[in-house]
C-alpha cells in the first residue's frame, strides 16, 4: 500500500503518466488482497465466544468509514483544478498504510495458529489472558483449549489440511458452495455499479454537475457507515439465515422499484422519477450493507474448519477477483448500451441466489468456531470434547477457597466471643 500510494502519486511527474499510476494500481490491488483474506479469519480467530459475532461484524464497517472519510475529501477537492485535485485523496492512503504497518508488530498470533504449530504455551497464555481475564483455571478456557486441541487433532487424523480432502468430502464441498454464494452476493448484488459507475447512474437521470455527485456520493457513504453500525448490532440478536435472506428479499424489491423509476424518468423525463430512482439508490445500499456489514466477511470464515480456513480464503479472494474484472469490463460497455435495463440481469441474478441461500446456508447462530465444523461434518468427523475434568478441577478448588473463607469466618466468631 506504501510502494503503491507513492507510484500513483508520482505519475504525472516529468511525463510518467498512465503507466505508472496502473502499475501504482496493480501494487495497492496486490497489498489489499491479502488483508482482505488475512483479516477476517483473525478476527473470528481472537474474539471472545461472546463477542465474535460483533468483532467480525464490524470488520466491514471500516471499509464504509475509509469510503466516507474520502468521498467527503474527494468532494472537497472537486473545486480544484490542478493535478492536487486527485493526489490528495491518493496520499490520504499513507495514514492508514502507516499505522497498520506499526500496530501489527503489537499483534500476536490467533491462539488456533500456534496451537496448530505446536506453540502451545503460547496459546493458552493468549486464552488465559484475553478469554479469562488472567484466570487460567477460567472455565471457557480450560474449554477452549481441549476443544482445540479435540478439533486440531481430528482435522490431522482426517488430513484436512490436504487440497485433495478439501474438496473430496461432503462437508467441505458445501463448505465451497457456501464460499462461493457468499462472494457472488458480495460482487453480483448490483451495488459493484453504483460504486464503481455511481457518477453514470446519476447522469441518466440527469444529475451531472460535478459538485452534486460527489457531494451525494458523500452523503451516501455516511449512510452506508450507518447501516454497517446497525448490522452490527442486529447481527448479534439476530439469526443468520433470517438475516441473509430478509436482507435479500428487501434488495429484491428495491431493484424492482429502481427499475420502475429509471424507467419512468427515460420514458417521461420526470423529476420526480429522477429523485426517486437516487433515494432507491440509497435504499439499495442499506439493503444490501444489512448483510454485506456483518455476514459477507464473516459467515463464509466461521463455516470453513481451521484447516480449511485459509483454503477457503483463497477460493474466496480468486473467486471475488474474477468476478471484479467481470464487473470492471462488463458493466461499463452494458450500462452503456442498454443503460436501466441492465439492472434486470441482477433482478434474475438475485432471486437465484435467495434460492441457493434457502438451500445452502447452515444456522451458525450461537456455537463455537469449533462446533460449526459438527454442523457439516457430524460428531463422528470431530471429536468430542469432554470438559467434566476441568469444571470438576475448577470447582473443586472454588470449594475448597469457600471452605477457608468459612473457616475464618468461624474463626472470627470465635474470637470475638472470647
Amino acid at each position: 500500500m506504501l510502494i503503491g500510494t507513492v507510484l500513483g502519486t508520482l505519475s504525472g511527474v516529468g511525463g510518467s503518466g498512465y503507466g505508472l499510476f496502473l502499475a501504482s494500481r496493480v501494487v495497492i490491488g496486490s497489498g489489499i488482497a491479502f488483508c482482505l483474506m488475512i483479516s477476517p479469519v483473525m478476527l473470528q480467530e481472537y474474539a471472545h465466544p461472546k463477542h465474535r459475532t460483533v468483532v467480525a461484524a464490524l470488520f466491514d464497517q471500516n471499509y464504509c468509514l475509509g469510503g466516507f472519510i474520502i468521498a467527503w475529501i474527494i468532494f472537497g477537492t472537486s473545486y480544484i483544478s490542478s493535478n492536487w485535485a486527485w493526489r490528495i485523496p491518493y496520499l490520504v492512503q499513507l495514514v492508514p498504510a502507516l499505522y497498520l504497518v506499526v500496530a501489527i508488530q503489537f499483534i500476536p498470533e490467533t491462539p488456533r495458529w500456534l496451537m496448530a504449530k505446536g506453540r502451545e504455551a503460547e496459546a493458552i497464555d493468549f486464552l488465559v489472558k484475553y478469554h479469562g481475564n488472567g484466570n487460567p483455571n477460567d472455565e471457557l478456557v480450560l474449554f477452549e483449549i481441549q476443544e482445540m486441541k479435540d478439533s486440531l487433532e481430528a482435522e490431522r487424523r482426517t488430513n484436512q489440511d490436504t487440497w485433495k480432502q478439501f474438496v473430496s468430502t461432503k462437508g467441505n464441498r458445501h463448505r465451497i458452495a457456501i464460499v462461493l454464494l457468499i462472494v457472488s452476493c458480495q460482487n453480483l448484488s448490483g451495488t459493484a455499479i453504483i460504486s464503481q459507475y455511481y457518477t453514470r447512474i446519476l447522469n441518466l437521470v440527469g444529475i451531472s454537475n460535478t459538485q452534486q455527485q460527489t457531494g451525494i456520493n458523500a452523503g451516501l457513504t455516511m449512510f452506508v457507515w450507518a447501516v454497517t453500525i446497525l448490522a452490527a448490532w442486529v447481527a448479534d440478536r439476530v439469526k443468520r439465515r433470517k438475516l441473509l435472506m430478509s436482507s435479500w428479499v428487501a434488495l429484491i424489491l428495491v431493484n424492482v422499484a429502481f427499475v420502475i423509476t429509471a424507467q419512468q424518468y427515460e420514458k417521461t423525463g420526470s423529476r420526480a422519477a429522477g429523485i426517486a430512482n437516487v433515494v432507491f439508490l440509497w435504499f439499495y445500499d442499506a439493503a444490501f450493507f444489512m448483510a454485506c456489514g456483518p455476514l459477507f466477511f464473516s459467515y463464509h470464515v466461521e463455516c470453513l474448519s481451521y484447516s480449511t480456513r485459509a483454503k477457503g480464503m483463497i477460493v474466496w479472494g480468486v473467486a471475488n477477483k474474477i468476478i471484479s474484472i467481470f464487473n470492471a469490463y462488463v458493466n461499463s460497455i452494458a450500462l452503456d448500451n442498454i443503460g436501466w435495463k441492465y439492472y434486470l440481469v441482477y433482478t434474475c441474478i438475485l432471486t437465484v441466489q435467495l434460492v441457493l441461500m434457502y438451500f445452502l446456508c447452515v444456522e451458525t447462530s450461537g456455537y463455537t468456531l469449533e462446533e460449526i465444523a459438527v454442523l457439516f461434518d457430524g460428531d463422528d468427523q470431530i471429536a468430542h470434547v469432554e470438559v467434566a475434568p476441568f469444571e470438576e478441577g475448577v470447582h473443586a478448588e472454588k470449594a475448597a477457597r469457600a471452605n477457608v473463607d468459612v473457616k475464618e469466618v468461624k474463626d472470627e466468631s470465635s474470637s470475638i466471643e472470647a
